[in-house]
């Protein structure tokens, strides 16, 4: 693995864009630029068909963060990250999309409560039916990927990371705690 801390420039194609985005997996943080297509909503690209099976990510940072130890994020020109080792996903801000609801809708609320993916705590709320709670909730969507507004993260193990505020977030279902 060659470590090139230069950034590039990526070539784009007349119908693609590039976003910054941060992804989160079970032992690290990584973060740099995607390429996709100017059509797909980059927020929620991985809950679409054009999700790849491989997230290809330029000019990548990548931080440990299983250990209390303070480390430096080691740069790469590009990381080739598995998409089923991404748990969290989100875009960089000041990038961001329209929002993915009406917020008009009726019999919606948004539902306050707490993801953990790996070591990172991330208080958000929950878009749910005015009926259900995150228990039901849970127990009924059957999705790869869940959305959450509204969020905050942590890290528990390296409390020296600055939270971070974003307004959505995508986790994945089958390996996130959720607590309300």
């Amino acid at each position: 693995m060659t470590e090139n801390p230069a950034s590039a420039a990526i070539p784009l194609a007349d119908d693609e864009k590039n976003v910054p985005i941060m992804l989160y997996t079970p032992n690290a943080m990584i973060w740099g630029e995607v390429i996709v297509k100017q059509a797909i909503r980059a927020s929620t690209w991985l809950r679409t068909n054009a999700a790849p099976d491989k997230i290809l990510v330029n000019n990548a940072k990548f931080l440990l963060t299983t250990t209390s130890n303070a480390m430096q994020p080691a740069a790469f020109r590009e990381l080739i990250v598995p998409l089923a080792t991404v748990g969290a996903y989100h875009l960089i801000p000041p990038a961001s999309d329209p929002l993915d609801y009406d917020p008009t809708e009726p019999n919606r609320k948004m539902e306050p409560m707490s993801a953990l993916v790996g070591s990172f705590r991330m208080d958000a709320r929950m878009r749910m039916a005015t009926s259900a709670d995150l228990r039901r909730y849970l127990e009924f969507t059957r999705e790869t990927f869940t959305p959450l507004y509204d969020v905050e993260i942590s890290n528990v193990i390296q409390p020296n990371l600055a939270p971070m505020k974003v307004p959505f977030v995508l986790v994945r279902q089958a390996t996130t705690i959720f607590s309300s």
